[in-house]
């Protein structure tokens, strides 16, 4: 299943940049996985920044960091149910 959502202005330019957007939808995706009690799950990115960031342990207080603090904590519950 692969959902896409863009959301734009009043005169059509995106308002989220590809990285916040692709960090949303993983954090939806997790949500989703979660919730359905699935397991054996691959998830894939494409952004590397998303990537390296998700495995950076400093703290970042952007709204982006608290994105991506939130699928930290979403990927640590994911992996506590599925074992």
């Amino acid at each position: 299943m692969e959902i896409e959502v863009c959301i734009r202005d009043d005169q059509g330019k995106p308002i989220l940049d590809a990285n916040t957007r692709e960090i949303i939808e993983l954090l939806s995706t997790l949500k989703c996985a979660n919730k359905l009690q699935v397991d054996n799950v691959n998830f894939e990115l494409d952004s590397k920044s998303v990537v390296d960031n998700l495995h950076n342990k400093k703290s970042d207080v952007s709204n982006f960091g608290a994105i991506i603090n939130d699928c930290k904590h979403a990927f640590l519950i994911f992996v506590e149910f599925s074992c």
